[in-house]
C-alpha cells in the first residue's frame, strides 16, 4: 500500500522506450499484449514509472542463465 504523500510518476511511450532502451515498436507491442500497463487520457498513453521499473528489474539475469 502506497503512503498518502507518495507521487506516481508517468511517462509517455517515447520517453518509456528510452527509459527502457527498447524501439517504440517493441514497447507498443508490450503495452499491446498487456506486458505494460498504462492509463489513456484522451488521446495520451502514460505508462507509470513504477511498472516500468518492475519490468525492468524483472529481466535481469544472473551470470550463468540463472
Amino acid at each position: 500500500m502506497r503512503e498518502p504523500n507518495q507521487q506516481i510518476f508517468f511517462l509517455s511511450r517515447k520517453e518509456a522506450a528510452q527509459y527502457l532502451r527498447i524501439s517504440l515498436a517493441t514497447l507498443v507491442r508490450r503495452l499491446d499484449d498487456g506486458s505494460i500497463p498504462y492509463i489513456k487520457l484522451g488521446k495520451r498513453i502514460l505508462i507509470p514509472v513504477e511498472a516500468l521499473e518492475r519490468l525492468a528489474t524483472s529481466m535481469f539475469t544472473m551470470p550463468g542463465g540463472k
